[in-house]
């Protein structure tokens, strides 16, 4: 059994499958925060809710995020969202994020980047800084160039070109440069969830047959780096665990 980006703490998930995956939320604590300030950002904005940050290895990453800031000098703010599944639902949460954007620009300056905890907000994040004109959208909770950018965008992906993350990512980029934005938006080069998905499977399936074997670190790391076309940084949560942790390749647009 293979489980691709569980929510639960570790210790519960490895205990219910073989082998599973996520975005390392530790180290991204550090990355994100790096790359905002390489990006041109002073201020952090991390914007989510109490059911987000009562999982352990979110609330783990917002507290690493606040120490980045303050070895970097930046400023760091917690913005409590709507909770999507709450009260008006995905709509409320995401017409939120359509107005305060533009509020806490007025309010901490435009060099301020933002990061939403939730999926479905990222899309009106994307539209916000971009009509805002100011701003900086580093990547997703889930980095994908499709998580968000096609739609706020407006770019239609041709069914010749749907899975090909090379054109979707010149896509975004062209269309945020031709809104005069380069530089202030960014995802990981692929759909983390899409090549976890395909690596394990393969993995797998060749364990079935006695070709792999799931538990050997170079292995995995082979695996995946096929499917992502790249160099994939991993580790495990726990050494006598089966939770992978893994940061794919940032692109900037």
């Amino acid at each position: 059994i293979g489980f691709i980006g569980p929510h639960e703490d570790p210790d519960v998930v490895n205990a219910a499958c073989d082998i599973a995956i996520q975005p390392d939320q530790t180290a991204r604590g550090t990355t994100i925060i790096e790359t905002a300030q390489k990006m041109g950002a002073t201020t952090f904005v991390h914007y989510s809710f109490p059911r987000h940050m009562s999982q352990l290895l979110m609330a783990d990453r917002r507290d690493i995020m606040m120490k980045e800031c303050e070895k970097r000098g930046m400023k760091f703010a917690f913005v409590t969202a709507p909770d999507p599944t709450g009260e008006g639902g995905l709509p409320a949460a995401q017409q939120f994020i359509l107005e305060d954007i533009p509020r806490q620009l007025k309010r901490l300056g435009p060099s301020t980047a933002f990061y939403n905890t939730n999926d479905g907000m990222q899309e009106p994040m994307i539209k916000a800084i971009l009509q805002a004109k100011a701003g900086y959208f580093v990547e997703q909770d889930v980095p994908a160039p499709t998580q968000g950018f096609p739609a706020a965008l407006g770019i239609k992906i041709p069914p010749d070109k749907a899975g090909d993350m090379a054109w979707i990512n010149s896509e975004n980029a062209r269309v945020i440069a031709e809104r005069g934005m380069s530089g202030h938006f960014g995802s990981w080069i692929q759909p983390v969830d899409m090549v976890a998905i395909r690596a394990f499977a393969d993995l797998l399936v060749d364990a079935v047959d006695k070709k792999a074997d799931f538990r050997d670190s170079v292995t995995v790391k082979r695996y995946l780096e096929k499917e992502a076309g790249g160099p994939v940084l991993l580790r495990k949560y726990d050494p006598t665990g089966n939770q992978w942790l893994v940061v794919l390749d940032h692109v900037t647009y």
